[in-house]
């Protein structure tokens, strides 16, 4: 039970609407959806967070005269800074190329400064509605409901983010009328419940209808983008990604890594057990390589027996050497083909950009270079582009695209001595 609640919490938060009663979807569906929701919030929050601070200062104004002046200022100042900080954050996000996949934990911040910023507005009606004057509390009244329909409409798409922001400001609404008995503002406290609900049913039903669209959209973009086969993103989904890559790097330095396969034995298993033997090791190729890989990452099939994984915002070569070694070691076991064992091999070139290529020409090259050069040197290699391969590697006239097979392997790291095969 304690697991289920846990789960059905992270979900909640992570913006997934399956959470609310809305379509359900798998992780990798839920990252492409939460993309677009990050790309339309970041569209209106520069517009937004400059409303805030031109609405912060236009209450220091108001309360200029009010017993609450000081307070009312040091507010200001900060909500002024903060939305400020946000909206430059912002511009500069909306810079970058607009990301394929988003995590959880960036929609649990996005949550969290909802929350932090409708908490700052929640203040407004509890701290300085009964001593502002006539014209303060007018301008009191304004300001929240601008916030309310400001925050409904910027997390739209986003039911979390939105209650998130504007529970806070009905809170402070609530307890600001409820100090009065006045029968004018229990009108008043009705009419902001009948407000609130219908934003809410709003931002409920375009969201769902905006997650709906965003899923249908997304499978027919697979269908275009996805080998038939293996069910894995195809050349031309593989291109898109590595441009966008290049496209991140040239804006914000984000470096990357681009890992290149080949099957060692696939021609032979063609050869020997027919067409449809070769087809299913194929895809069962394609599952082990996926199962390697973290949520956000997809191998894909680019050639016959060729593919390639590109690993964003890369820390360091090691983390793309561990993940080729995850592929050379997801061959260890035999394939089951109809009703034989098949061995299989791996070998991987990787590249890594910017340092050795930052055009989608170099970086191939470059990495089909590695492969080369790792196929040569025997099933199960790992190698890194070396500047000294710069030259392109010669190949047989007529010779099929795609390094050619070796007998030996070890793995070699940039500038560290080659590292012995844990696994034959």
């Amino acid at each position: 039970m304690r697991t289920q609640t846990t789960s059905y919490v992270a979900r909640l938060f992570a913006g997934d609407l399956s959470a609310f009663g809305g379509p359900a979807t798998d992780e990798a569906m839920a990252g492409h959806i939460r993309a677009e929701q990050m790309s339309l919030v970041l569209g209106y929050s520069v517009g937004i967070m400059l409303a805030n601070a031109c609405n912060a200062i236009v209450l220091a104004v108001a309360l200029w005269q009010s017993p609450d002046r000081m307070f009312a200022l040091i507010w200001a100042a900060a909500v002024a800074s903060g939305a400020i900080v946000f909206g430059l954050q912002s511009h500069t996000a909306r810079r970058i190329t607009k990301p394929q996949f988003v995590s959880r934990r960036a929609m649990y911040r996005l949550v969290r400064n909802a929350f932090i910023l409708g908490s700052a507005w929640g203040i407004v009606p509890v701290a300085f509605f009964a001593d502002a004057s006539t014209g303060g509390q007018l301008v009191i009244t304004c300001l929240c409901s601008g916030m309310l329909a400001g925050g409904a409409l910027a997390f739209a798409t986003i039911p979390i983010a939105a209650i998130a922001f504007t529970a806070p400001i009905f809170l402070g609404i609530a307890i600001c009328l409820g100090r009065n008995g006045d029968l004018a503002f229990l009108l008043i406290a009705f009419l902001v419940v009948v407000y609130g609900s219908v934003l809410l049913r709003g931002v409920f039903v375009n969201s769902f209808s905006f997650a709906r669209r965003v899923m249908r959209q997304i499978e027919a973009e697979r269908t275009v983008r996805l080998d038939p086969l293996t069910h894995l993103p195809n050349r031309v989904a593989f291109n898109e990604t590595l441009d966008a890559a290049l496209r991140r790097l040239a804006l914000s330095g984000e470096e990357f890594a681009v890992l290149l396969l080949d099957l060692d034995r696939f021609k032979e298993v063609n050869d020997k057990f027919g067409h449809p033997a070769g087809d299913e090791f194929l895809v069962q190729v394609a599952g082990r390589l996926q199962r390697c890989t973290r949520a956000a990452e997809h191998v894909a099939r680019i050639g016959g027996d060729e593919f390639a994984l590109l690993m964003a915002n890369l820390a360091r070569p090691e983390d793309a050497l561990e993940i080729a070694e995850q592929f050379v070691a997801a061959f260890t076991e035999p394939f089951q083909i109809e009703g034989r064992q098949i061995v299989g091999a791996t070998s991987v070139g990787i590249v890594l950009a910017p340092r050795d290529g930052n055009t989608p020409l170099d970086v191939m090259k470059n990495a089909d270079a590695a492969l080369y050069r790792a196929k040569k040197a025997g099933p199960g290699t790992v190698c890194f582009f070396e500047q000294a391969e710069r030259q392109a590697v010669p190949r047989p006239q007529g010779a099929a695209i795609g390094p050619r097979r070796c007998d030996r392997a070890k793995r070699t790291v940039p500038g560290v001595p080659a590292i012995p095969r844990s696994r034959r």
